[in-house]
């Protein structure tokens, strides 16, 4: 398996502190669309576009991503121009882009220039954990299994984004005064986002959360 292309410039600290917590999937094909937010959703909100002009819209709303997704051959116009879009924005972010019909070698050599990974098509789920262990290490977030772990239960109790992000960083070992620092928040928001999942998970205590959420990521229950 490869390792993630390196991007230089950028500033890491101030990824961190913003939190990214989507993908942007750029993908005219329904059923590809579908298999490719399928597999990262279980990590992160999946913003879904079907055409460069959507995509750039989106990028121009300035939400932090945590990866991207990119085909190449659209509608309205070549991925790649949603690719140096991206980069503008968001000069680290780690980007995946693939087609099943262009020439291979002019198109590595062209994202490799971007700092992307070329994939040809259908991308396999190796590859986009590859992508997402990236992502989730470059904005310092949980290793993958620990992230989906936490959305699960964010699932199945209908956590909001902020309970749903305290509950990560505590799952990690951080605790509430670490945690309200890193958020921007007093420790005690912290302390009542944390009874907050507690009585929607239906928990004696926090920490039973906590032994829950370890629990699914070690055996990938989720």
């Amino acid at each position: 398996m490869r390792s993630w292309p390196r991007v230089l410039g950028g500033n890491v600290v101030q990824q961190r502190l913003t939190f990214p917590s989507a993908f942007l999937v750029l993908e005219d094909e329904l059923v590809v669309g579908d298999a490719l937010a399928a597999h990262l959703a279980r990590y992160g909100e999946i913003i879904r576009c079907e055409t460069v002009q959507h995509a750039m819209c989106e990028i121009a709303g300035g939400k932090p991503l945590l990866a991207a997704c990119l085909d190449i051959v659209l509608p309205d116009g070549n991925g790649l121009h949603v690719l140096e879009a991206l980069r503008h924005r968001y000069t680290r972010l780690p980007t995946m882009v693939f087609t099943g019909t262009l020439p291979v070698e002019p198109l590595i050599r062209r994202t490799q220039n971007f700092g992307a990974l070329f994939v040809s098509k259908p991308a396999r789920a190796q590859q986009l954990d590859l992508l997402v262990d990236a992502a989730l290490s470059q904005c310092g977030r949980a290793s993958r299994s620990l992230v989906a772990s936490v959305r699960c239960l964010m699932a199945a109790k209908q956590l909001s984004p902020r309970q749903t992000l305290c509950l990560e960083l505590a799952a990690v070992g951080l605790r509430a005064p670490e945690i309200g620092e890193r958020l921007g928040v007093r420790p005690q928001t912290v302390r009542n986002h944390f009874d907050a999942i507690r009585r929607r998970a239906d928990a004696c205590s926090f920490d039973a959360v906590l032994a829950d959420v370890r629990r699914r990521c070690e055996t990938d229950s989720c």
